[in-house]
């Protein structure tokens, strides 16, 4: 009947929990669209980017938009790769979605990242703004469809390029989301068509993991 739902363009499922219920690569992409065409399928008044505008800039900048910026999944993964971001050649910034605490690897998260922009109390607009007020270029979407999330912050559009990576490896369906960050298991050869992102393909495996704070057992 979920499956039935879906095909007809109904709301009847939420994209995340059908990833566990649904082996169609096809009824997976029809569910996240229906989620964006419903809920941020469109803003009204959204300022385009001018590509002059990023002409004296010498770094790249780089924003991570997460609600989990503690000890969680997401963040015990990521942390060791905010940390290795060559700061020659690029600036990161933490979009936070009001989820720090007093936790040890908040603190950590911290001292990894060259700004901090808590969003956490801001509507999706005064996000975006923000956002573009710092000049990110490069947007970073660590949720998706997963927990605590701001798909409404990217369909403003407050970056040049938005990225899909770790926190929903599928398809968000969105038509603001440019690229999804993945590898030939998590989206097999044949299976690039039923993503909206245009998918980059990593050597290997897709998902980063931290190699600090979590000590390996001597006993097998």
């Amino acid at each position: 009947e979920i499956e039935t739902g879906i095909r007809l363009g109904q709301r009847v499922a939420r994209p995340f929990m059908f990833q566990a219920v649904s082996g169609s690569p096809e009824d997976l992409q029809a569910c996240s669209r229906i989620w964006a065409r419903d809920l941020y399928f469109e803003v009204a008044d959204v300022p385009r980017h001018d590509p002059a505008l990023r002409k004296d800039k010498k770094k790249i900048r780089i924003g991570y938009v997460s609600g989990d910026f503690r000890e969680q999944a997401t963040a015990i993964l990521m942390a060791g790769l905010y940390e290795r971001h060559d700061r020659s050649r690029f600036e990161i910034a933490a979009i936070d979605n009001g989820s720090a605490d007093h936790s040890t690897m908040s603190a950590r998260l911290k001292q990894a990242f060259d700004r901090w922009i808590d969003i956490g109390t801001l509507n999706d607009a005064d996000a975006a703004a923000q956002i573009r007020a710092a000049g990110i270029d490069i947007l970073v979407n660590l949720n998706g469809w997963f927990g605590k999330h701001r798909m409404g912050v990217f369909a403003h559009r407050p970056a040049p390029l938005q990225v899909n990576y770790l926190g929903f490896p599928g398809t968000l369906g969105a038509p603001y989301m440019d690229y999804i960050i993945a590898d030939q298991v998590v989206i097999p050869d044949g299976e690039e068509r039923f993503y909206d992102e245009a998918v980059v393909t990593l050597p290997g495996s897709y998902q980063v993991n931290d190699d600090r704070g979590r000590p390996i057992a001597d006993i097998p």
